[in-house]
């Protein structure tokens, strides 16, 4: 039962000055005071991605009404304009739809698939009779189209790419692959053809057609990857068609993405429909909001309407990060199931917290999390900390000093779980952080209730009864940060203090 007075609560169930690791992160959050500055510009440039990447999913609540921040235009940013001149190219055997008529793509009516209706369609396509979605990996091809050996060998059209800046976007982008998968893309050499016993390979071109790639490996010597300069000429987007080129469809056309979006295809371009169509997968890892494969919301609009939308809208903020950040943190893991890139680890850690094991046999870890199997939260050394929370139990978590005013340059994160079985909920007593006039939060704290390798909500303003439960895909695992560090030069209130419980989940 809650009561109103400290005393009756049990020590033990206050978490606030847990110890664990320093956050390295912190000394650059503080290099970052500037940016208070930044906060109170009435428009954000859309370029200035740090700082639209750190205003996303941010919201003031006041008087019980959540208010977002304003003056803030993702959808103008260069990458998101770039994105909508993409295409994802077909082959004559992957350009059919026979599970609805075997006729093309291309001369498909969207009548066939019952568009216009009131509900969201079933769009689907089957892509071919030698193109089946691997029904083990997310979104990922079978067979041959894999590449063999794990090694993409690559060209760069020199007589078409001239500008340095846009090799060294290219070059950048082959590094993430390389560094973070055990997807290898290489230069195309005789002697690399030789030890691959095959002699194709990708050819980075301009054709001044948009941003395109086929899909998966294919049999040909120099398929290209097109990407129109400058407008496709983002990191974010020559990771998008690598990905497409590794055999890696889009977010939104995943079997189960009707759980996840609303496909508006009233404000679709109909040319574009086969971005969107829908095959029969097995999606064993969850749908990725963030994923550097999502759209954004409004790509490919006819109307200026929005093309998508998340049934959750709280996260409409992740559409389009992963293009904007380079390599979303699942779309990795995708990658590393797919092409079995730990498959040779003898005695790999068990890793926890969301993370999973890479080609280098060691957990790759959310952000916010370290350790060998990623047991440790990354928070300041006085207060965050992992926390269980037992049925039955009421478990709080506090702010520095709490009720009193917390210090400034603080960054506090706590990993909170319930059992397995059981659903996480939060719910706020009281939360008083400063924000201006624009939306924007001085202080706040983010809430990870959505899968922990995204980013989460952040909130800030005067909060009391609002709850969150685990979302459906991490129902049992939370991760709060509590920020007063990057405008760590504004007058801290009270604070806040959370309740958690552990819900019994229905059909166990």
């Amino acid at each position: 039962m809650l009561t109103n007075t400290e005393e009756t609560i049990p020590a033990e169930n206050i978490k606030h000055t847990k110890k664990d690791q320093d956050d390295p992160q912190k000394n650059k959050t503080k290099e970052n005071s500037n940016q208070i500055n930044k906060f109170d510009k009435e428009d954000v440039d859309p370029n200035d991605i740090e700082l639209t990447m750190l205003l996303e999913g941010m919201a003031v609540e006041k008087n019980g009404k959540v208010h977002k921040v304003k003056g803030l235009h993702p959808e103008l940013t260069a990458v998101a304009n770039a994105s909508k001149h993409e295409k994802l190219l077909l082959t004559p055997k992957q350009n059919i739809c026979p599970s609805v008529t075997g006729k093309p793509w291309s001369v498909m009516s969207p009548s066939a698939f019952g568009i216009g209706r009131h509900n969201t369609p079933g769009l689907s396509c089957h892509l071919g009779a030698n193109i089946l979605m691997d029904q083990k990996k997310r979104n990922f091809m079978r067979g041959y189209h894999k590449w063999p050996k794990a090694i993409v060998p690559y060209t760069i059209d020199k007589s078409r790419i001239v500008q340095q800046r846009s090799y060294d976007i290219i070059n950048t982008a082959v590094e993430i692959f390389n560094a973070r998968t055990c997807l290898k893309w290489l230069p195309y050499t005789t002697e690399l053809a030789k030890e691959l016993g095959h002699d194709h390979f990708i050819k980075f071109t301009d054709t001044n057609s948009g941003c395109f790639s086929y899909l998966g490996y294919l049999p040909i010597s120099g398929y290209e990857i097109g990407l129109e300069d400058p407008g496709c000429m983002y990191v974010g987007i020559v990771v998008h068609e690598m990905l497409h080129a590794a055999g890696f469809a889009h977010e939104q056309s995943r079997s189960d993405r009707d759980e996840y979006i609303r496909v508006l295809f009233e404000n679709f371009d109909n040319s574009d429909l086969v971005n969107v169509m829908k095959d029969d997968t097995l999606d064993r890892n969850p749908y990725d909001y963030a994923s550097t494969m999502q759209y954004h919301l409004d790509t490919f609009s006819k109307n200026g309407k929005p093309t998508i939308q998340f049934l959750d809208k709280d996260l409409e903020f992740l559409a389009g990060m992963g293009e904007e950040e380079g390599m979303d943190f699942y779309d990795i893991k995708d990658v590393i199931v797919n092409y079995k890139c730990a498959a040779g680890c003898q005695d790999p850690p068990v890793c926890v917290n969301g993370g999973f094991v890479n080609q280098e046999c060691v957990c790759y870890c959310p952000q916010g999390y370290t350790g060998k199997t990623c047991e440790t939260v990354i928070t300041d050394s006085d207060c965050g900390g992992m926390v269980e929370v037992p049925p039955g139990n009421e478990v709080f978590v506090i702010s520095p000093g709490y009720p009193a005013s917390y210090p400034p340059g603080k960054t506090c994160r706590w990993g909170v779980k319930a059992p397995k079985g059981w659903n996480i909920r939060m719910t706020v007593e009281e939360l008083r952080l400063p924000g201006n006039s624009l939306n924007r939060c001085y202080n706040w704290l983010e809430i990870q209730y959505n899968l922990p390798g995204q980013r989460g909500i952040k909130r800030c303003g005067e909060m009391n009864g609002d709850q969150w439960t685990g979302s459906k895909d991490s129902p049992d695992f939370m991760t709060l940060t509590f920020n007063s560090g990057i405008n760590y030069q504004t007058s801290p209130l009270q604070g806040f203090r959370l309740r958690f419980n552990a819900i019994e989940r229905k059909g166990n």
